[in-house]
């Protein structure tokens, strides 16, 4: 159990966002349901080594567009998903753990309209240059913009 604790202590801290941090940022600024969906979708992503920070953004983001919360609720699980599919395309490229930043970038390519398969082959291609994360950025904003 104490392990058990100590990992997860670690997990959180490593995601450089602590739960108080998630609703010092949240604070008047997004709805307290969604506040509250923000903290908990966070603890359990940074228990697995996912980024806090895209939920934190697209929180904020749907509440400053005027969003309903339950379809922000819906597009904070969305990411959350995509998170998971970036960290697991990732951690296909070797047995270091994939840093929040490229599971981050992973996301976002994903959500652009790249598949999980090429996610970890551009991951594969740029490692020699560690620059996974810059690297996924230029693809999925290529994507984005319709570029094949």
């Amino acid at each position: 159990m104490k392990t058990l604790c100590v990992s997860l202590l670690l997990a959180i801290c490593s995601t450089g966002v602590s739960a108080q941090d998630v609703t010092a940022r949240l604070a008047g600024r997004v709805p307290p349901d969604v506040a509250a969906l923000v903290r908990q979708l966070a603890s359990s992503a940074a228990a697995r080594g996912l980024p806090v920070e895209p939920l934190i953004q697209k929180a904020i983001e749907g509440s400053a567009k005027g969003v309903p919360p339950d379809r922000v609720a819906i597009a904070l699980r969305g990411l959350v998903a995509q998170l998971d599919v970036a960290a697991a395309a990732l951690q296909e490229t070797g047995p270091a753990r994939p840093d929040t930043d490229a599971i981050g970038a992973g996301a976002f390519a994903l959500n652009a309209g790249l598949s999980g398969r090429q996610v970890t082959t551009l991951a594969l291609a740029s490692r020699a240059s560690n620059s996974v994360a810059a690297t996924l950025r230029v693809a999925s904003t290529l994507a984005a913009m319709g570029v094949p």
